[in-house]
């Protein structure tokens, strides 16, 4: 967490399932960045984001893709009420 890498990160890194098993002053290796390299694709058009790809040292891990993007639609005031019957809360 201090470092802000993700768990799984270390894991995979280390070659471990789980982190239960290990005992103190064991050495891990911990990534220093969440991503080597990041692409985000822009739609000329609409100039919102269509396509992110993040990689790391052993490829691509994540990537987002977002359709039917909706450029500053009408929002009403009741949607921001806990009684919006569409949010169930």
């Amino acid at each position: 967490k201090k470092l802000v890498v993700p768990a799984y990160l270390v894991k995979e890194r280390n070659n471990l399932n789980a982190f239960d098993g290990l005992v103190p002053g064991q050495v891990l290796k911990v990534p220093n960045t969440y991503a080597k390299k990041s692409y985000v694709y822009i739609d000329i058009e609409k100039n919102v984001p269509i396509v992110m790809e993040v990689w790391d040292e052993l490829g691509m891990f994540e990537r987002y893709e977002y359709r039917n993007l909706q450029v500053d639609p009408v929002i009403s005031d009741s949607e921001f009420t806990p009684d919006f019957p569409e949010y169930g809360f």
